[in-house]
């Protein structure tokens, strides 16, 4: 099992329903995830059935100015002038469970943007982690030693609806034949968002608790 950690001085990633304003996801939406995968590794066959993908992260700040934007149509163009949101400080875990770990450890230095094409990463690092049992992790926190990164963000399978938690629909990624069909389609999920914190607490089964060579203590969950 891998984690990515990816740091950005800027980001954005376009939830498609918003159009006056273009606002941001909080984090990556696990389609951009398997894009990067893919081109990161020429193009192997990294998606939801031979990767699983947890994302959690966090950004320091949003700063909004205004773009250009152009809708091009079969008669023309169209200018827009629109608000737009960017995240700004932004750092990305990004957990992976794949028979082709090997490949995506050995081409790490090739991840040069993350989202928009001016997107740079400034930093990315690779390591190796192991899953442990919910009873070692919840010892580890009660004894407050080496704990998860507390202002850290996770997001989460929708299970149930609850008020005290976001929820967003976003792309798990984009469908091979159809692409090849010169078509675009994605396939769809709902994920909760919010602190790891509250997500290390809980019992679901697609969560996960791991340690890195360090011994710190690392909270996400699997999203495919």
């Amino acid at each position: 099992m891998l984690r990515l950690k990816l740091y950005q001085q800027s980001a954005f990633f376009r939830i498609p329903e918003t159009g006056a304003v273009m606002v941001s996801y909080p984090l990556a939406p696990p389609s951009t995830i398997y894009g990067l995968l893919r081109h990161i590794t020429g193009y192997l066959s990294i998606n939801p059935k031979t990767a699983k993908i947890g994302i959690t992260g966090c950004s320091k700040a949003k700063m909004k100015h205004i773009v250009r934007h152009t809708i091009t149509t079969k008669t023309g163009g169209t200018l827009n002038v629109l608000p737009m949101e960017e995240l700004v400080d932004v750092t990305h875990n990004l957990y992976i469970s794949s028979q082709y770990e090997e490949e995506i450890m050995q081409n790490v230095n090739v991840i040069q943007r993350f989202g928009r094409s001016e997107d740079i990463v400034v930093t990315a690092e690779c390591e190796t982690i192991r899953a442990i049992s919910s009873a070692e992790a919840f010892d580890i926190q009660d004894k407050k030693t080496n704990m998860i990164d507390r202002d850290e963000m996770a997001y989460a399978p929708f299970r149930s609806q609850n008020e005290n938690q976001v929820v967003f629909r976003m792309a798990i990624d984009t469908v091979k034949e159809d692409i090849d069909a010169g078509r675009y389609k994605a396939t769809y999920g709902r994920f909760f968002y919010m602190p790891c914190t509250q997500l290390s607490m809980s019992d679901d089964e697609s969560i996960c608790h791991a340690l890195n060579s360090k011994d710190q203590l690392m909270v996400f969950s699997w999203l495919t």
